[in-house]
């Protein structure tokens, strides 16, 4: 662990500009288990180039619309709501959540 710290960043933060290049990008395996690779996701972004000479530097990810929920739940979405569409859509959410779950057999339960 000692050596992956000195190596491997320990957060990303969220791009704020959209017209910015991210220095991380998320992808979802097949399992729907989150990855951040390090790199351009298209090759239009240009060459990756990202210096390593031990200064400390802050990398940023994309997530685009894949973290609109949460940003909502945090209060920062980007999309323009009131707080009473906010609030009517966190309800709406928590209720899927909750079918999702009820959703669920015993047999799905165990296996975790």
């Amino acid at each position: 662990h000692s050596e992956a710290r000195k190596h491997i960043p320990p957060f990303v933060n969220e791009i704020s500009e959209s017209t910015a290049t991210p220095d991380v990008y998320p992808r979802f395996d097949l399992e729907g288990s989150l990855h951040y690779l390090l790199g351009h996701a298209r090759e239009g972004d240009g060459e990756f180039c990202f210096p390593a000479d031990g200064s400390e530097r802050e990398i940023f990810v994309n997530y685009e619309d894949d973290y609109e929920l949460v940003r909502i739940r945090e209060g920062y979405s980007r999309r323009k709501m009131t707080e009473e569409e906010r609030a009517a859509f966190l309800v709406n959410d928590e209720n899927d959540y909750i079918d999702e779950i009820h959703s669920f057999t015993a047999k799905e339960v165990d296996n975790f």
